[in-house]
């Protein structure tokens, strides 16, 4: 992944693919942040350690910028590693939550004031959803179970909690079906 650019200066890492300047991920060796977190090994593979990825999730758990880290990830997604305590498989469904919370939009490209309010809208409502990570899991944990029985195939994915969101009294019912 090479050299990445560290820096204190606030928010300015939202908008590039800098790290977040005070989280545990920004303070670690690169080799080691590309073997724990992006999950990327020595040779320049992708791999995939189940003992580094939960490593890495409880890193992340402890870090003062999770929430954060979590919501650039929301909006400009990464499709491989840990990033804001969560795969990309548990990104992908809780951007999923959000977008039915009306907490942002699908759309992909953002400009600038897009991807700023779009941040801070994101950051407000996961900040007040800390049990969006308790929920995800979950969910994983049951469709990884359910495979295992052998029992593969599409099923309607159920919202386990109501989330309000928090601009608003808008709710999404128990049962909504995934419609990716």
């Amino acid at each position: 992944m090479g050299d990445r650019e560290r820096t204190s200066s606030g928010a300015q890492w939202i908008h590039t693919s800098m790290l977040p300047p005070d989280g545990l991920c920004s303070q670690a060796d690169v080799e080691l942040y590309d073997m724990l977190w992006m999950q990327i090994g020595l040779d320049g593979d992708v791999g995939r350690d189940d003992n580094l990825k939960h490593a890495a999730k409880r890193l992340c758990m402890r870090c003062p910028v999770l929430m954060s880290c979590l919501a650039r990830s929301l909006l400009v997604p990464v499709s491989h590693g840990v990033i804001g305590g969560m795969t990309y498989k548990e990104r992908q469904y809780a951007r999923h939550v959000a977008v039915l919370h009306q907490v942002i939009t699908r759309q992909r490209k953002r400009t600038d004031v897009e991807m700023r309010t779009g941040f801070e809208r994101l950051s407000r409502w996961l900040e007040a959803h800390p049990e969006i990570h308790r929920m995800v899991y979950n969910r994983r944990h049951n469709e990884q179970s359910r495979l295992a029985r052998g029992k593969a195939g599409s099923y309607p994915v159920r919202i386990v909690a109501r989330l309000a969101c928090a601009d608003s009294d808008a709710t999404v019912e128990d049962g909504a079906e995934n419609d990716a």
